[in-house]
């Protein structure tokens, strides 16, 4: 009979060496997913944030517009009140040229 002990061992070694390494291997696999899933989670969070952040800009630009817009139809308010006030000074000094055309006629008469 040989002696297969030491042989036997070596290969016993190397069954185990490789089924370690195999569970390793598998838990970097599943490491390197996880860590993807996690990029993908934190890559998935900052196009949502960035989403908002642009909403929130278009959102302040539309204010500012409507702001503007408002801005705009006050001062066009503001330009007919004025055009308006000095129409009616204009009127108002026209009666009164009248009034005064009127008197001077009838001391006139």
């Amino acid at each position: 009979a040989t002696d297969d002990g030491p042989l036997c061992t070596a290969l016993c070694e190397s069954i185990v060496a490789t089924a370690i390494s195999n569970v390793i291997y598998t838990l970097q696999e599943e490491e390197e997913a996880h860590l993807r899933q996690s990029q993908i989670d934190e890559d998935a969070l900052c196009i949502a944030s960035c989403e908002s952040m642009v909403a929130v800009a278009f959102a302040n630009v539309i204010n500012s517009l409507h702001e503007e817009e408002e801005m705009e139809l006050r001062e066009s308010l503001c330009e007919r009140l004025v055009s308006t006030a000095i129409m009616t000074t204009t009127i108002s000094l026209q009666q009164q040229e009248l009034l005064e055309a009127r008197a001077t006629i009838s001391l006139q008469q």
